[in-house]
């Protein structure tokens, strides 16, 4: 078992770590993208513990790197634990590589170290679940983007603010198509 897996996550509700329509549904879009060939970059805002790192290493079948931000606030220890679970698949899968920020996405310095990082081939937004930080999540990403990039919002049937930062993102112009998920908690996939 991984370090990122905890026993406490296994008592919630809505049993988000064993469903069929969650991980195993992220791992079949990140084996899909990884299947074209390419190094694939990735970078999540709202790492937890590295569950979803897990999914992403575990799927790539070639070179891939990962980029995940968190204020290490929500979960205690968190991103050790995550630095933990991606070490330990960093020496099981060489090609996979990885860094943590601990920061918040609205924090300049945090900014400009993702600036440099860039671009990404998919991004996975879990941050701040406030209409005023998912909507600071969603302009500063699309900066971030390589070309035909996937941005991954979740939790869009979860919190309603969600919807109404894609909707709000999508009237900007910011991106130009939206598709839906049927996850556990609703995935919003974009693209700018």
């Amino acid at each position: 078992m991984l370090p990122c897996w905890l026993d406490s996550d296994l008592g919630l509700v809505d049993d988000w770590l064993t469903t069929a329509r969650y991980y195993p549904l992220y791992f079949a879009l990140f084996q899909s993208c990884s299947a074209q060939g390419r190094a694939l970059r990735m970078l999540e805002i709202g790492v937890r513990t590295g569950y979803m790192a897990a999914a992403f290493a575990r799927a790539t079948c070639g070179p891939a790197f990962y980029l995940g931000l968190d204020p290490n606030q929500y979960v205690r220890e968190g991103l050790r634990l995550a630095h933990e679970t991606l070490a330990i698949l960093h020496r099981h899968l060489p090609s996979f590589d990885y860094a943590l920020i601990e920061g918040y996405s609205w924090d300049r310095a945090v900014q400009q170290s993702l600036a440099y990082s860039g671009p990404f081939d998919l991004v996975h937004v879990d941050g701040d679940h406030t209409l005023e930080g998912k909507l600071l999540d969603l302009e500063l990403v699309r900066g971030l983007l390589a070309p035909a990039a996937l941005v991954l919002v979740d939790d869009y049937d979860n919190h309603a603010i969600v919807p109404e930062a894609v909707r709000r993102a999508l009237a900007l112009g910011w991106y130009r198509s939206f598709a839906y998920l049927p996850t556990l908690r609703g995935l919003a996939v974009l693209q700018r």
